[in-house]
């Protein structure tokens, strides 16, 4: 909850309108269904993209069933872009990040190719996961 008020905090700063802001956590949340990992709306996490606009959304956890997995999304706006293949099991039909539009990556600080590689490191800590 820390995070999400600093988050608030930072949209304040920021010359848009306050009412214009679109809390990345709910655009992740409307898109996880019920799903055989036990991965749930109240998992999801967020970070600012570090590297320039836009946030991560994630699982803190990445451990199911003795299978390590990261869930790891992309949000700018009201879009939603997984980043990993283990994302689809829980929020099925989010678009893979390798079909945004140039309009979404254009200032995020990565390329479509390098956008699970910088939402890896920056969230996780270490690429390839541990």
């Amino acid at each position: 909850m820390q995070e999400l008020n600093a988050l608030l905090n930072e949209a304040e700063k920021t010359p848009q309108k306050k009412d214009e802001w679109i809390d990345p956590i709910a655009v992740t949340e409307k898109r996880i269904k019920p799903n055989k990992l036990g991965v749930t709306k109240d998992d999801i996490l967020v970070q600012k993209n570090e590297g320039g606009e836009g946030f991560f959304t994630y699982v803190k956890r990445t451990e199911f069933a003795g299978v390590k997995r990261n869930f790891l999304w992309f949000v700018r706006g009201d879009n939603i872009y997984r980043l990993t293949g283990a994302s689809e099991a829980v929020a099925p039909g989010v678009t893979s990040i390798i079909e945004a539009p140039d309009t979404i990556l254009k200032g995020a600080g990565f390329d479509r190719l390098g956008a699970t590689e910088a939402g890896i490191r920056q969230v996780f800590g270490q690429y390839p996961p541990p």
